[in-house]
């Protein structure tokens, strides 16, 4: 299910026929009677977009960012340039052409940032921690998975499991079940680790 994800570099504009997600105020679901013609009559000819229209799964691991450096990998270019509007800054492994239209689309400055070590790295569509991408995430950062095919295969290393409770699906050993809902993110599996040191992976 796709879902409407407030830009917040963007203009004030008013949404009727939405129903709010449970995880964030600035993400909604359109519903039945949603007109996109309604909410493109009251965007400026120029500036920037209003809203992000994203994958509800996307949607809500992004809104687990917090304002840090990130590294995106399978969110999609218009998810990564959601992902740097939360975070601010850092890097992606999108299609580099589409994503610079989306951040001057979206965004007022260019967040691009080459640097080696990120603050937190988001990873859609996979279930098992990238050791790569783990070497570049800073001590006391975040990584974030989102699997489609089950729960996440960790190996043993110095981590912290970052969990909340949520009204729908239940708790893994590592994270959080979603099932299919009508309002929620539908069926994938999430965790959010944080890395304690430096060792490396066993």
């Amino acid at each position: 299910m796709q879902v409407l994800v407030k830009n917040p570099h963007g203009p004030l504009i008013k949404l009727t026929d939405v129903v709010p997600s449970f995880w964030d105020t600035d993400c909604v679901y359109p519903d039945d009677h949603f007109s996109f013609a309604a909410l493109m009559d009251q965007t400026e000819l120029v500036g920037l977009s209003p809203y992000f229209f994203l994958d509800a799964r996307i949607a809500f691991m992004i809104s687990e960012l917090t304002r840090a450096t990130v590294y995106s990998r399978g969110l999609g270019s218009l998810g990564a340039v959601a992902a740097f509007s939360k975070a601010g800054s850092g890097d992606h492994s999108e299609n580099v052409n589409k994503t610079q239209t989306f951040i001057q689309e979206y965004l007022p400055v260019d967040p691009i940032l080459k640097i080696n070590s990120f603050d937190q790295i988001i990873c859609f569509g996979e279930e098992e921690i990238d050791m790569e991408l783990w070497k570049r995430l800073n001590t006391g950062g975040t990584y974030l998975l989102g699997s489609l095919t089950g729960p996440m295969k960790l190996k043993t290393f110095d981590f912290e499991a970052v969990g909340k409770m949520w009204p729908i699906g239940g708790p893994t050993e590592f994270g959080w079940e979603f099932d299919h809902d009508s309002i929620g993110p539908g069926h994938f599996y999430f965790t959010k680790l944080k890395k304690l040191s430096s060792k490396e992976l066993k």
